[in-house]
């Protein structure tokens, strides 16, 4: 099970493992992201989001969220794998991309989303989960984010050129 938490870094600074966390003034609003393993299942999707932004974070990707910790919980029968990343400042495509949108705005972001996964894919990222549900665009920034990284696959991505029209933008 996957749960996704926006929290102001007030709230949650002072429960992480790290003693460099503790002064919450100094963090930016944070997401937080858990994957749950129970029973024996697999942490397979927690390691594909760790992984890829990290491999993102260190070559300098500017079109995917910034990774700041990872930790685990372990409770008696699962475990807790905690993903803790920087907010992106701007809107999730899937709520507003079709209705709110006019044309011109809708290419204006078609353009920042074709720098956006030029630039994963230069990574050798493949998000696995083609969707606008999985984008966000900051108008202040004209700049598109690919933000979930759950079903990642590394390597080759001539995939993505295939699957354009799936991410519902085109």
């Amino acid at each position: 099970m996957v749960r996704v938490y926006e929290l102001n870094a007030a709230d949650i600074v002072h429960n992480l493992p790290n003693r460099h966390t503790r002064n919450s003034k100094d963090f930016p609003d944070l997401i937080i992201k858990t994957f749950e393993t129970a029973n024996g299942g697999t942490e397979m999707p927690a390691c594909r989001e760790v992984g890829a932004l990290r491999w993102l974070n260190k070559l300098g990707c500017k079109h995917a969220p910034t990774l700041l910790r990872t930790f685990k919980i372990k409770k008696q029968h699962h475990k807790i794998h905690v993903v803790v990343m920087k907010k992106i400042e701007g809107v999730t495509l899937s709520d507003c991309y079709d209705y709110e949108m006019t044309g011109e705005e809708q290419r204006k972001v078609q353009r920042a989303f074709d720098v956006a996964i030029r630039a994963v894919a230069k990574c050798q990222i493949y998000n696995g989960s083609p969707a606008l549900r999985n984008l966000m665009y900051s108008a202040e920034d004209d700049r598109c984010y690919i933000i979930d990284y759950e079903r990642t696959e590394f390597g080759d991505v001539a995939i993505f050129r295939m699957e354009l029209g799936l991410w519902g933008l085109f």
